[in-house]
């Protein structure tokens, strides 16, 4: 009776570190709570105690697997709350993921375990090396891309078949196996079917972690979304403002050019004088003209903070066959180029602060072409530049050029090479046209 109860805890002991292990990846970056080890050393104790003393009083059963497997995932969602900042929802997704990763393991060892037919403490050691194999793995292709502090907000509904999903193969379908594996145990025509039982329980818990990340990358997506079309809302309002301010500006502009020369004429100023006050007007009467209006305001407005900043933005420019484009596109597009070369150069000196812009057609394509120099090291993430700092409150102004590009059937490359950034984008003029005429 003692060694049954002693290998039940020490199951028990074995269950519980490859569960914390395998959910704790999924949480090592995230913010832990005074009292985290206590809280762990707590919820451990009392999961391993509690397994073990279902598992050696009650008889094998679906119930038993039931108050098991599905309680030490209650256990494991009460612990992550206790120990770390995380919401609910964020709890029960990190467990679940524990879970099956877990399960993964543990099939894995018995698989081992029956096909070479190793002895208990050999089974353990399996288990304990597979684990510690497994975590990096896990973590590499899977826990890195929960981001610190990052709330996955998941709809609970979503979450609840991935749960169901978990308990039901361990409780279920797991208990079912074992059971067919210790009834047929030493019939080797049943060797091979075993296989496949664990096999595709595997695959079901793989399936379910494929699933939960699915589901994250998702929500992701549909927040960035969200956020897009915010700014493009916001960009519009802008524009519009931009392009009132504009004109009021270059009208009042036009009125005192006007009066400084009436003043001049029945007041004692020197043409020197005046001369000077003319050029000031004219710093803010610098509407660029390019034959597109929309580009013509953005050019204006940041063409102004330029030389404030001692930036100098050199742009050739046939703003007519950007007609294809809506205002508010053309206004966020370049808006948003102009900022990010902006942005790289204001740090440099003086003598490099350039920005190049052209646009210009080459028989039935359209490019677009914007050069200037950056400071450090840009890192390319599937052809795209990755914003230094928090993704998740950065590079929106990249993913917006992005989207507006594609919206119109262009494609756009980025170049990053000895101190040199280059944003290339190509459209097809004459599908355009095409599509114009179909629509």
């Amino acid at each position: 009776m003692a060694v049954a109860f002693r290998m039940t805890m020490l199951n028990s002991l074995r269950f519980y570190i490859t569960l914390f292990g395998s959910t704790l990846v999924f949480l090592w970056r995230q913010k832990r709570r005074r009292w985290c080890p206590v809280s762990m050393a707590t919820i451990f104790a009392s999961g391993v105690v509690g397994m073990t003393v279902i598992n050696y009083s009650l008889p094998n059963s679906n119930i038993k697997n039931l108050l098991v497997f599905g309680g030490a995932l209650l256990v494991m969602i009460a612990g992550l709350i206790a120990c770390f900042e995380v919401s609910v929802e964020d709890a029960v997704f990190c467990a679940v993921a524990g879970y099956s990763v877990q399960f993964i393991i543990s099939l894995c060892g018995e698989i081992i375990f029956r096909l070479f037919s190793l002895s208990l403490e050999e089974y353990f050691l399996c288990q304990t090396l597979i684990t510690a194999a497994a975590m990096p793995v896990v973590y590499l292709l899977l826990g890195r891309r929960l981001q610190r502090g990052q709330n996955m907000d998941l709809d609970r509904r979503s979450l609840l078949p991935l749960v169901v999903g978990a308990v039901l193969a361990e409780v279920v379908l797991c208990y079912n196996m074992r059971m067919r594996w210790m009834t047929h145990a030493g019939q080797s025509f049943m060797q091979s079917y075993m296989m496949y039982d664990a096999i595709l329980l595997i695959l079901c818990s793989v399936f379910i972690l494929i699933s939960q990340f699915a589901l994250l990358v998702q929500r992701n997506l549909e927040d960035e979304l969200k956020i897009i079309n915010q700014l493009r809302w916001k960009d519009q309002d802008q524009y519009q403002i931009a392009s009132e301010t504009i004109d009021q500006i270059n009208q009042k502009c036009h009125d005192m050019r006007h009066q400084i020369r009436t003043v001049g004429r029945s007041v004692r100023v020197t043409p020197e004088a005046l001369a000077e006050m003319e050029q000031a007007i004219d710093i803010y009467d610098s509407m660029v003209r390019t034959g597109c209006r929309a580009l013509d305001i953005i050019l204006t407005e940041k063409s102004l903070y330029c030389q404030k900043n001692n930036i100098a933005i050199h742009c050739i420019a046939d703003g007519q066959k950007l007609s294809f484009l809506q205002d508010v596109d053309i206004y966020s597009l370049f808006g948003n180029l102009l900022d990010n070369a902006i942005h790289a150069v204001q740090v440099l000196e003086e003598e490099q602060r350039m920005i190049s812009l052209t646009i210009k057609p080459h028989g039935e394509l359209l490019s677009v072409n914007s050069c200037n120099r950056y400071m450090g090291e840009i890192v390319m993430r599937n052809g795209v530049p990755v914003t230094n700092g928090d993704p998740r409150h950065h590079g929106f102004g990249t993913k917006s050029i992005v989207a507006i590009v594609h919206k119109y059937g262009g494609t756009i490359s980025f170049q990053a090479k000895d101190g040199v950034f280059n944003l290339n984008m190509l459209f097809s003029l004459s599908d355009i046209e095409r599509n114009a005429r179909t629509s």
